[in-house]
């Protein structure tokens, strides 16, 4: 997987997986891919590594403005060019699943 994959993995899924040795040595799951995968960067993949991460609004809108610096959206008008297919790629599909659609978050998570 990708980081950008990571980021709908929970803790409690990697574990039930036969994940626990590895989760065991270490105190999250962003430690442990770290560990395990060092060629990739995984300090702007959002985890979910708690329940209802997604379920927040300040994770949600968190990963939007990251999305936002990473894709050079400067102005509300920028994001017109941005498919919902893009942020799922960059590992926001849980977003769609508190949302119907990228207006709607957008609308809600910055008023």
């Amino acid at each position: 997987k990708t980081p950008s994959e990571w980021s709908d993995i929970t803790y409690l899924q990697v574990s039930e997986a036969g994940g626990q040795p590895i989760l065991k040595q270490y105190k999250s799951l962003s430690s442990a891919l770290s560990a395990v995968y060092p060629e990739y960067c995984w300090d702007n993949v959002p985890m979910r590594m708690v329940k209802n991460y997604w379920s927040k609004k300040e994770n949600q809108r968190r990963f939007l403005e990251e999305f936002a610096k990473q894709n050079n959206i400067q102005s509300p008008s920028d994001w017109s060019s941005i498919t919902t297919l893009k942020v799922i790629e960059a590992g926001g599909k849980s977003i769609f699943n508190q949302y119907p659609n990228l207006f709607t978050a957008l609308q809600t998570l910055f008023p």
